[in-house]
């Protein structure tokens, strides 16, 4: 199942039962909530353009890694053309929504993830390139939402450890919970993705 239905989408969501907090309150239904199920539905409407047709061309690609047509959000550019129908894509589906589709952020980091992998094996003799191709296979054959995201590092009892200032005034989180990250620069103010797929 290279492409999900919205319908699809929908279900991994509320079989995910994400923990998501707005203005220090806990959100108990993304799904029913009016505030998140504006992202919910602008994500969707990506999973719906890629079935559809008309928007073949603009949000759909072969990708050879799996072999299949996938979502263009989680595709890996190889080509300048690519680079273009990924920005044609950026602007179609902010056009359409008025809003970001929130896969925009994890596209983007597919793209610095590949580079940055690829040149740490290259350098530091690492493995880091092929098992970031593992997770992109998966991303792709499963067609996941994938999101980038800032998450409130020195939440309460959230399980964060929080690192040194830099000379930036930013900080580093070193150690998260088991679903999150290990280790990332953050800063006061922060958002959160409620968009993307489950990945356990």
């Amino acid at each position: 199942m290279a492409l999900m239905t919205p319908e699809q989408y929908e279900k991994s969501i509320k079989r995910m039962k994400p923990r998501v907090f707005m203005n220090g309150k806990r959100v108990e239904n993304i799904l029913e909530n009016k505030n998140t199920r504006t992202v919910v539905e602008a994500n969707k409407a990506s999973y719906a353009w890629a079935l559809d047709p008309k928007y073949k061309d603009i949000m759909t690609v072969y990708s050879p890694l799996i072999g299949e047509v996938v979502n263009r959000y989680t595709y890996l550019s190889a080509s300048i053309d690519d680079l273009v129908k990924k920005a044609q894509t950026g602007t179609f589906t902010s056009e359409m929504l008025g809003t970001c589709t929130y896969r925009c952020v994890g596209y983007d980091a597919f793209h610095s993830l590949a580079s940055t992998t690829w040149e740490m094996d290259r350098d530091l003799g690492t493995e880091y390139h092929p098992r970031f191709l593992d997770f992109l296979k998966r991303v792709q054959k499963e067609d996941l939402s994938v999101s980038g995201a800032l998450t409130e590092p020195h939440g309460s009892g959230l399980g964060f450890q929080r690192g040194p200032p830099s000379s930036t005034g930013a900080f580093t989180v070193v150690s998260a919970t088991q679903h999150c990250f290990q280790r990332a620069v953050g800063r006061e103010e922060s958002t959160a993705s409620i968009a993307s797929s489950s990945l356990p």
